[in-house]
């Protein structure tokens, strides 16, 4: 759990509150951003196509594979969200980059450059925050602890939130009442979330 765990839990709450969105799921993303004076906008990545045809074939790959680990990014007042994610990864993202423009320690001199440790920190919190804002803080625990622990509840429970499934089933074993452990098995590697 992070340090900063409970002061992003009320800035997270606050925000839900300010934008008189408390309590309704799936989180709708445009009072969020307006009470921020924040604007989200989709990227149009068209042109990286014609871009990369002029491009040796590594360096076409590269850009290719770069652009689909990009999910977004916040510039200014502007929030970038990558087009080719669904729309619950997109809401992940904007919530993501809201966390960034909420949480004022994030918010730093272009001339101080931060460590690794300090950006991942940053990240980490700002998922949190996306965390809190997608879960609508205690809801969505409060939804899980009604429901039979199965599968079938976490894609309901995800669906009816509008959260990305696997944030969904990772919430749910984390925070669930009953004692769970989830076994995540990708090519070999393994990640165990015990609760």
């Amino acid at each position: 759990r992070l340090d900063s765990a409970h002061e992003i839990e009320e800035r997270a709450r606050r925000l839900l509150r300010d934008a008189r969105v408390d309590g309704r799921v799936p989180t709708p993303i445009e009072p969020i951003l307006g009470v921020l004076g924040l604007e989200q906008v989709t990227l149009d990545i068209r042109f990286i196509d014609t871009y990369a045809q002029n491009l040796a074939l590594p360096a076409a790959a590269a850009l290719h594979w770069a652009l689909k680990k990009t999910h977004g990014w916040k510039f200014e007042r502007i929030i970038c969200v990558h087009p080719q994610q669904g729309p619950a990864r997109m809401r992940k993202v904007a919530f993501h980059e809201c966390g960034h423009e909420t949480l004022d320690w994030h918010q730093t001199s272009n001339d101080i450059e931060l460590t690794r440790q300090c950006l991942e920190l940053f990240d980490d919190e700002a998922n949190f925050f996306a965390g809190e804002l997608l879960f609508q803080g205690t809801h969505f625990d409060q939804a899980a602890a009604s429901t039979v622990v199965a599968r079938q509840s976490i894609v309901r429970l995800a669906n009816a939130f509008g959260v990305p499934w696997h944030d969904a089933l990772v919430r749910y074993v984390e925070r669930h009442e009953e004692p769970l452990v989830l076994l995540i098995a990708d090519g070999g590697a393994q990640r165990v979330v015990a609760a």
